[in-house]
């Protein structure tokens, strides 16, 4: 979880993956140098669950480098971003993990994504989704490419 600045969301963000019904995870969290309350309210839920790691960056590294350098830092068998203001269901780890083991050529699971304002209770579906199920591994990596041209100007 890469974090700066995060703290209006990030408990709320904590929280929802320590409900998970998968509970067996890791959580790093990455403090990008942040000047608010972020820190500290890592450092207490680090305190009473094992499962999270809290490091901070002596300086700001970009949102970019604070991303990459979580992929190096896990250990685990699969791998997720979660944003610090992301609000996950309780079975989104273990239904992420199923649809990974039920299918031998995965390599990416990407759940429909919901936008909130605030609150989980004020939402709206966002309708730019990743939906890639071509038959082929190949055929699937171009239909998740394809767009990226337009998006990146």
């Amino acid at each position: 979880m890469p974090a700066y600045n995060s703290q209006a969301h990030i408990g709320s963000a904590i929280e929802g993956l320590l409900a998970q019904t998968l509970g067996d995870f890791e959580l790093i969290v990455s403090d990008n140098a942040s000047t608010d309350g972020t820190r500290d309210i890592v450092e207490r839920y680090a305190k009473t669950d094992s499962r999270i790691r809290y490091e901070r960056q002596p300086t700001n590294i970009g949102a970019n480098g604070n991303y990459s350098l979580l992929v190096g830092r896990a250990r685990g068998e699969f791998f997720k971003w979660s944003s610090s203001s992301d609000w996950c269901s309780a079975t989104f780890l273990s239904r992420c993990a199923e649809e990974f083991r039920s299918s031998s050529d995965s390599v990416l699971v990407v759940p429909r994504t919901r936008l909130f304002q605030d609150v989980p209770s004020v939402s709206q579906d966002y309708l730019e989704d990743i939906e890639i199920l071509e038959e082929s591994p190949s055929a699937r990596l171009a239909a998740l490419t394809s767009g990226w041209r337009s998006t990146m100007r």
